[in-house]
């Protein structure tokens, strides 16, 4: 709010600010009308004023003291009735030097545009204000409003919907905007440990064969109970030649668990609205170069363990929470896009960015020691998408 007393001694009218000698008369209720929407219409943030009881001409101020102002509910509700939508005024005295003023505010209007809501007549059926007008201060003029204000007016609207305040992004649980992780070390894979055995077995039954031919065909038959499934050491050499043929391909998942699953780092990023209000239908998108030695789980890896016995029925297996709530991975353009839907992000509170946190391996031989993690957050009510970057630090 300005100081009254400061625009009635040293300011003039403007886009903000008019004086007027006398109050509004019966007759001049239309020209009431239109002076309060064309401030509130302007183009210009804060509170607007006409003050009642001065005129300022050429240089000279002439004063007219209020002595006895028309009741402040009466031009109150003669604005209700006839501008949409509502705005909010005031009409109060003010003393100055004797004389007494009356202030008509027109509080930080937020909501153009406003307009006439009815037509007014004149006495002799002279159309004043027409349903629908629209009238706009510009210095200290009032003009009716042209297709460049409507424009104006409409891109204010839509930008005053804009989230304004600050966004905090990190990693947590750590809460930093840096994350140290350590290389994978020494790793043994299923099908790895599975492929030995394998070969030592295959060795031992080629070195029987070779000496007792009918040992090993004894040492083949399997003497387990019915549908207990059937040990390595029990199966031809030929049997186990064929399944090392194809065993990287039927130990992937296997081998895909024991990376992602038992020796990863679990990552997932803290998300704060730092501003006052709502962070409408948000997003995010996590951009990761692949170079550099590290490695992103694209699914949540489970070992499907199937049954030897063919007459149990087959049942299905459900889905853990972890599986179908893992988010998006894809790899484009050499990079790691990992993206997520948030939800409203409300303000002054934490949450995590990922139902599920991140699987991510740092492979042995990892060249870059420092990973830039870039974040984007989309919404509804962003203009731009809010951009950090995080760093992930190999040690």
């Amino acid at each position: 709010m300005m100081d009254i007393e400061e625009l009635i001694r040293y300011h003039n009218e403007c886009v903000y600010l008019d004086f007027k000698l006398d109050e509004y008369s019966k007759e001049k209720k239309a020209e009431l009308i239109k002076d309060v929407m064309s401030f509130a219409n302007a183009h210009h943030d804060g509170d607007k004023y006409i003050i009642i009881g001065i005129k300022k001409e050429a240089g000279k101020h002439i004063y007219n003291s209020i002595d006895a102002p028309k009741d402040s509910a009466g031009i109150q509700q003669t604005i209700l009735h006839n501008i949409e939508p509502e705005l909010d005024i005031s009409y109060t005295p003010f003393h100055l030097d004797g004389i007494k003023y009356m202030v008509l505010t027109i509080k930080s209007p937020q909501n153009q545009p406003y307009l006439a809501k009815k037509t007014i007549n004149s006495e002799n059926g002279k159309a004043m204000l027409i349903e629908g007008d629209c009238w706009v201060r510009k210095g200290d003029l009032k003009l009716k409003a042209t297709r460049k204000d409507f424009d104006r007016m409409y891109l204010r609207h839509l930008e005053s919907r804009y989230f304004k305040g600050d966004v905090e992004i990190l990693f947590t649980p750590a809460q930093s905007r840096r994350l140290c992780l350590q290389t994978i070390g020494d790793i043994e894979l299923p099908s790895t440990l599975t492929q030995e055995r394998i070969r030592k077995i295959i060795d031992k039954k080629e070195a029987l064969r070779a000496k007792d031919p009918k040992a090993y065909e004894f040492s083949n038959i399997n003497l387990a109970p019915m549908f207990s499934g059937r040990p390595y050491e029990k199966r031809s050499i030929e049997e186990l030649k064929k399944i090392l043929e194809t065993l990287r391909e039927d130990f992937f998942e296997k081998d895909m668990h024991h990376v992602y699953e038992e020796r990863s780092h679990r990552v997932n990023l803290s998300i704060t609205n730092r501003g006052n209000e709502y962070i409408e239908d948000a997003s995010i998108q996590v951009r990761i170069k692949r170079s550099g030695g590290l490695a992103i789980a694209d699914v949540v890896y489970k070992v499907r363990e199937s049954s030897s016995n063919p007459m149990l029925p087959y049942v299905p297996r459900v889905a853990s929470y972890s599986e179908l709530n893992y988010p998006s991975v894809e790899v484009i353009d050499d990079f790691y896009v990992i993206s997520e839907d948030i939800g409203d992000l409300k303000h002054d509170i934490t949450q995590n960015a990922f139902k599920v946190p991140l699987r991510l391996v740092i492979e042995n031989n990892a060249v870059e020691r420092e990973i830039p993690v870039e974040c984007l957050i989309r919404a509804k009510n962003l203009k731009e998408p809010i951009k950090q970057i995080l760093i992930i630090e190999v040690v």
